[in-house]
């Protein structure tokens, strides 16, 4: 973040996306997506 990137969903817990989701979204300082996910999704 430091280095020019943006948040997009912040980290932490998302139920909207799943029951153990947890992760964030950033956007880069060129412009691409990146999403960060903790543990697994099944």
């Amino acid at each position: 973040m430091a280095q020019g990137a943006t948040t997009i969903r912040p980290a932490g817990p998302h139920l909207d996306i799943a029951p153990t989701y947890y992760g964030c979204v950033i956007l880069d300082p060129d412009g691409a997506k990146l999403e960060i996910v903790a543990g697994t999704m099944h």
